[in-house]
């Protein structure tokens, strides 16, 4: 996407001023700590690489929404994480209410180590410019129940748009149709990275309206803010394990405002590129996914333009 000069130094201007302040979660939780709110560290990298693979496919698949499965062939450095997690159908949505043309988001992956366990991973926008640019900030109600709180117009249209298909197949069904057929589910996780971290907190809250059987449990990177306080205790309600991981410098997790009417969900755990000299100090370094992931597991490579050489 071009960026016109003027809008690159606002968001610029943005992160330098907005780089102190709080973003605003409860609960912050350490590093160490993850395995009490649901997931160990080793388990956080892999649900963030299958993210990975998403966009990937994502940037390979020349607007086809309905790619063909990973395999480890096309992805080598991914063989150990393809052993398990085996892909069994393809997220699919609409970037902007009316169109008529749907973009690939994502998978629902089945664990090898427990065909109980599935996990729905969503990609996002890898630059925070183009999230800006896109997302509809006007807060509206999830669902006909009050109680379900306001989310943003821009997730929700999203979202309500997802289905689902398979590779070489013109059937497709609606995620909620989908998640209502969950009866044999133990364990759901949902995982997804800036704008498909909203995208996964709202997939999350709607499972445990619809997969009564299951154990919902979500993991965000980059989250932006999704919904309103109402929307946050009905979310906290219903899903005990949740985490929320937050680069110190990144904007995204700063946004939409607070005094928009916004609350982030729980539990917040913050990590820093500004002291790593390996990592370039930029916008979109501080949002990419492969940041968060290189600062939990050094062995996880950076993006190429974000390697400073030192």
């Amino acid at each position: 996407m071009a960026r016109h000069p003027i809008a690159v130094f606002i968001i610029v201007i943005l992160s330098t001023l907005l780089s102190s302040c709080d973003r605003v979660g409860k609960h912050q939780i350490d590093l160490d700590d993850t395995a009490n709110f649901g997931f160990t560290k080793s388990e956080i990298v892999n649900l963030g690489r299958l993210i990975l693979i998403d966009y990937a496919l994502f940037e390979g698949a020349e607007s086809n929404a309905n790619p063909k499965f990973p395999i480890a062939s096309s992805f080598p450095r991914d063989a150990d994480l393809l052993k398990l997690f085996t892909p069994i159908a393809n997220l699919q949505g609409k970037d902007k209410a009316g169109s008529q043309t749907k973009e690939f988001y994502g998978h629902i992956w089945r664990s090898s180590d427990s065909s109980k366990t599935l996990v729905i991973s969503v990609r996002g926008t890898s630059d925070a410019q183009e999230w800006v640019d896109d997302v509809e900030f006007e807060l509206v109600p999830f669902s006909d129940n009050a109680t379900d709180g306001r989310v943003a117009l821009g997730f929700s249209e999203i979202f309500s748009s997802f289905t689902l298909a398979t590779p070489d197949s013109a059937s497709v069904v609606s995620l909620n149709d989908y998640l209502e057929s969950l009866h044999d589910i133990e364990t759901l996780i949902v995982v997804g990275h800036s704008l498909g971290s909203s995208l996964a907190t709202l997939t999350a809250y709607s499972a445990t309206q619809k997969v009564v059987s299951a154990s919902v449990k979500s993991l965000t990177f980059a989250s932006p803010l999704t919904g309103d306080p109402v929307f946050v205790d009905a979310y906290h309600s219903n899903i005990v394990d949740g985490i929320r991981i937050v680069n110190q410098p990144d904007i995204v997790p700063r946004l939409p405002l607070p005094e928009m009417g916004y609350q982030h969900v729980w539990h917040e755990i913050e990590v820093s590129s500004f002291e790593q000299t390996e990592i370039v100090n930029s916008v979109a370094c501080y949002h990419s996914l492969n940041t968060y992931l290189h600062l939990l597991d050094s062995t996880v490579d950076l993006e190429q333009s974000c390697r400073s050489g030192k």
